[in-house]
């Protein structure tokens, strides 16, 4: 997503606006017009609101805009004079420009209550970004989406997490999974089949005498289990299969149920 912050552009246009009506204002004093604008005025007021033009264009991928405040930076930089009227001119072009590039654009905005989902790397913490690399984007996106008011697709990603944290699971457990009386890679097994396997593993291994440590290692896990089990019945099963969509607070419980769960896999994984 493009992170359009509105207070940091409308202070760039804003400013943008001052050097345009201080230009005009010049050119009208007979004693002024049509001179050169002095080399102060282009290296610190013209050039200064030309740089937060060219970052705020950037921003918004509005290519002719940052390419008219570029160049003209460029040329303010090499040494060119310009007359009142002719810098008048330039900034005025620039102000068009971005005035026709943003009415091809859309615009949506994030509430302040759900800023902290927008565009965040570690929305489950650290510890599960560093071990869980290939969840990443999906943690992300479940953020975004929960921010621009799309529930059901943030369901989604989060089972799309929880699914990254279930195949995690099985693997530090070296789980075996089985097809049709053949093996099958664990990328391709299903949840159930996963879940199955696990709990046969966590079963079989209580019969192995351990120590406390060893213990409350697999009660650890056999609960990891049950929550993924848990998890699929009540959301991955409904929304695979279209049976409802979500609400808001629906999807925000599902983010943070699976957010525990990664957080508490990051810890023995």
């Amino acid at each position: 997503m493009i992170e359009f912050v509105g207070w940091s552009f409308c202070g760039m246009y804003a400013d943008l606006n001052r050097i345009i009506t201080e230009l005009k204002s010049w050119s009208k004093l007979e004693s002024k017009g049509g001179e050169a604008v002095t080399r102060e005025f282009l290296a610190n007021p013209c050039s200064i609101s030309l740089d937060l033009a060219r970052g705020e264009c950037a921003k918004l991928d509005l290519p002719l805009s940052q390419n008219i405040a570029h160049s003209l930076m460029v040329n303010i930089g090499r040494g060119k004079t310009y007359s009142i009227d002719a810098l008048y001119t330039e900034f005025e072009a620039l102000k068009t420009a971005i005035f026709l590039e943003l009415s091809d654009l859309t615009f949506a905005y994030i509430s302040s209550d759900k800023r902290k989902y927008f565009e965040q790397e570690k929305l489950f913490g650290e510890e599960v970004y560093d071990k869980f690399e290939r969840a990443r984007a999906d943690v992300k996106d479940a953020g975004n989406c929960l921010a621009a008011s799309l529930a059901t697709a943030s369901v989604f990603h989060s089972m799309r997490v929880a699914e990254h944290g279930l195949r995690r699971l099985a693997k530090k457990l070296r789980v075996k999974i089985t097809h049709t009386g053949k093996p099958c890679p664990l990328e391709f097994a299903d949840w159930e089949k996963i879940i199955m396997a696990i709990k046969n593993k966590i079963t079989e291994a209580r019969h192995i005498p351990a120590g406390p440590k060893r213990q409350q290692k697999l009660e650890a896990y056999s609960n990891a289990a049950d929550h993924c089990e848990y998890m699929k019945d009540i959301w991955r099963n409904n929304m695979a299969h279209n049976r409802k969509a979500y609400l808001h607070a629906e999807a925000l419980g599902v983010f943070e149920r699976v957010r525990d769960f990664m957080m508490f896999l990051g810890k023995y994984v």
